[in-house]
């Protein structure tokens, strides 16, 4: 187990960090009421500014499938926090979603 978290923050220093100019929030609180008792609350593993401009809400996942290339754009969730992030009075918009993967599957 330890080799393997070793190997996955090895990864993510060499292919994820690279990738990003500043890092704007990290584990921010949203939340959506629309008055009712039915509160829909959560937590964005973290927003980015890359390295090209644009801002994405990224989300963290280990996994023992692969995720399609794609897989974020049609997810309800990443979606979902696009949306309370653009309707908080935040210093960023957000135009793009993301998925970090890293395998659970190393020998």
């Amino acid at each position: 187990m330890l080799r393997k978290g070793e190997v996955m923050v090895k990864t993510y220093f060499q292919y994820v960090l690279p990738e990003i100019h500043e890092v704007l929030d990290v584990q921010k609180h949203i939340e959506l009421s629309n008055g009712s008792p039915d509160t829909v609350h959560g937590y964005v593993d973290f927003v980015i500014r890359m390295k090209d401009g644009t801002v994405a809400v990224m989300d963290n996942k280990t996994t023992s499938m692969e995720y399609a290339e794609d897989a974020a754009q049609y997810s309800p969730q990443l979606a979902l926090y696009k949306i309370i992030l653009n309707s908080m009075n935040l210093s960023y918009k957000v135009t793009h979603t993301g998925y970090v993967t890293l395998s659970k599957k190393l020998n």
